[in-house]
């Protein structure tokens, strides 16, 4: 079953991406939002634009932006993509993270150009063709976290895209607890698979734990989960 559906992930930031692969779920080449800072609102933009416009020269600057207290770093931002509408995201920028090569005034470099426009185009296809599709989305914490809004915007989106590309979508989101004791709590509702990760390892800070490496044993009983949650993609 698991070769029969597309599997895709959206972001907030590559916590998804680090875990998926280490874990062997996703194994095949990486998506476009594989290695992006970006939150659900900018998503649904880059879909609406089907997905034409994250390389576009007008909208890209190489900005210095504060991703932590007190901690800049220069990135590749797509500035029609990025904002906050609501407050509630941890970082309100869609930000090329691993595209330093590009040095600021030189985006035409062109094998940096073409691997990420081969990205783009294989995330589109997975949007497009007739598979059934899972998607993953880790909600970054945050001090404004709201999680009942970002469930209510991600049905919302996945109202929008069953519709656009007329298939069936799934979301896994990913939220995160502070708590003394390790656990995950699993939600289910309608098409979104929510996973809560109780643990006292902090996710929201600038240390090396931005892939949520120091709860990989959580992570490993969140795949056993998910894979039983793949199975509805049969109907």
């Amino acid at each position: 079953m698991n070769n029969k559906i597309n599997k895709v992930i959206l972001g907030e930031t590559c916590l998804c991406e680090f875990q998926l692969y280490r874990t062997g779920f996703i194994d095949g080449p990486h998506g476009c939002f594989d290695f992006t800072a970006i939150h659900l609102d900018s998503l649904k933009q880059v879909v609406e634009d089907n997905f034409d416009g994250l390389l576009n020269k007008e909208n890209l600057e190489f900005l210095n932006y504060q991703y932590y207290p007190e901690i800049f770093y220069t990135k590749w931002l797509n500035t029609k993509y990025s904002g906050d509408k609501d407050n509630m995201f941890a970082w309100a920028v869609c930000s090329l993270f691993h595209l330093d090569a590009l040095e600021s005034g030189r985006i035409e470099c062109e094998e940096k150009q073409k691997s990420y426009q081969r990205k783009i185009k294989r995330t589109r296809t997975k949007f497009e063709d007739h598979k059934p599709t899972l998607l993953f989305y880790y909600y970054k914490p945050n001090k404004n976290y709201n999680v009942s809004l970002l469930k209510e915007k991600l049905e919302e989106f996945i109202d929008f895209i069953q519709k656009k590309y007329k298939k069936k979508f799934l979301v896994s989101l990913i939220t995160y607890k502070e708590d003394k004791e390790k656990s995950i709590k699993v939600i289910e509702k309608n098409n979104i698979h929510h996973t809560i990760f109780h643990t006292p390892n902090d996710w929201a800070g600038a240390d090396d734990n931005w892939s949520g490496e120091s709860d990989n044993d959580l992570f490993d009983q969140y795949i056993s989960n998910i894979k039983d949650f793949v199975k509805k993609l049969k109907n």
